[in-house]
């Protein structure tokens, strides 16, 4: 069940852009993915994107995008968050396109980026998901330092 509100008949559209970037423009598919993170256009378009990019096995969410000041990676999911790209996010949460589950360093890492960031909606969004996966109070724990059980 998605936690965000796609609008399924927009999916074939997207699907053909997709397909036009790729085949007739000749983007690559990681070019695609990036510009769909940084991208402030529309929700729905960003959601699509980025769904339809992973579902296809065109790009894989389990590898960095960048590097930051420290060297550190960058995963496409810490990116959505510090762009704070609602589509993108929801797209990645729908799919569990994040290494380990909730409680994991990435996700955790990715709530706190939204927290910090000011992303509100992200974080609501990411809450709602580890709900979904009946582990929203372990990670409101393993938040406040104490070990879930």
């Amino acid at each position: 069940m998605s936690l965000f509100s796609a609008d399924e008949s927009l999916r074939e559209p997207f699907n053909t852009l997709v397909d036009r970037l790729l085949a007739d423009v000749e983007l690559k598919p990681a070019d695609i993915f990036l510009h769909a993170l940084e991208s402030e256009a529309d929700t729905q378009m960003n959601y699509w994107v980025v769904r339809l990019l992973i579902e296809r096995e065109e790009v894989d969410p389990h590898h960095a995008v960048s590097q930051d000041s420290a060297g550190a990676a960058v995963m496409p999911l810490h990116a959505a968050c510090l762009l704070k790209n609602m589509g993108a996010l929801a797209a990645m949460l729908d799919l569990d396109a994040y290494q380990g589950s909730p409680l994991g360093s990435e996700f955790g890492s990715a709530l706190r980026i939204c927290q910090t960031q000011g992303f509100d909606h992200g974080a609501g969004l990411m809450m709602a998901h580890a709900k979904q996966h009946d582990l929203l109070e372990a990670l409101l724990l393993s938040l406040q330092g104490v070990k879930p059980h």
